[in-house]
């Protein structure tokens, strides 16, 4: 059985290699701040940043494995690898300077590696 880095190198080749139709993109997760009960607000939020890669496919719903993930009008479907944490939905990522919400995240391996997301 191939193990996650294995994988992982084999998604970055074949993306590598797909040409101009990859483009670079960005993961953003905000964290908020702990509760800070002296006076009642939150602390000090944190951003974490993944540099990866994406595929920006067509709205439809997906064949396959991927039929439960319904990409709504309005919403871009994206293929998402070699980034440092997995999606999930209220995350912010921007391909091309376009910034869009993570709405719905499938792990298409099961493995972390390569990530089909619904955001808008």
């Amino acid at each position: 059985m191939a193990s996650r880095a294995d994988l992982a190198v084999v998604v970055e080749r074949a993306l590598a290699n797909a040409g101009d139709v990859v483009r670079v993109a960005t993961l953003t997760r905000g964290v908020p701040g702990a509760y800070r009960p002296e006076d009642g607000t939150p602390g000090a939020a944190s951003v974490s940043e993944s540099a990866g890669l994406a595929f920006l496919g067509r709205g439809g719903r997906p064949s396959g494995d991927f039929a439960s993930l319904m990409i709504e009008p309005g919403e871009a479907a994206l293929w998402l690898a070699a980034v440092d944490f997995a999606p999930r939905p209220g995350d912010r990522v921007t391909v091309d300077g376009a910034a869009r919400t993570v709405r719905a995240v499938e792990d298409v391996a099961g493995a972390g590696v390569l990530f089909l997301v619904a955001a808008r």
